[in-house]
């Protein structure tokens, strides 16, 4: 998930969140890279759910995009799991 792709992953995880969803579990199975533009959405979504008192879980990240949650601080903002 870079510039190109971080646009319509905010597009469709906003939509959800719109549409009344409050708990969500964001199954990074298939990404095998995050750049800064993905981890701005994730942050923004975080913040965003929040407000509705609801959360987001990720799971199944690679360990190279474990790596960079890991880095960048995000990983104790939000539950991240092995498995589904």
């Amino acid at each position: 998930m870079d510039t190109n792709t971080s646009q319509e992953f905010e597009e469709r995880l906003f939509k959800s969140i719109t549409n009344g969803a409050k708990n969500l579990v964001l199954n990074f199975k298939g990404l095998h890279y995050i750049s800064s533009a993905g981890i701005r959405v994730i942050l923004k979504a975080i913040n965003a759910i929040r407000r509705l008192d609801g959360r987001i879980m990720l799971c199944c990240l690679q360990d190279y995009v474990k790596e960079i949650f890991d880095t960048s601080g995000v990983e104790g903002m939000l539950p991240i799991f092995a498995t589904k």
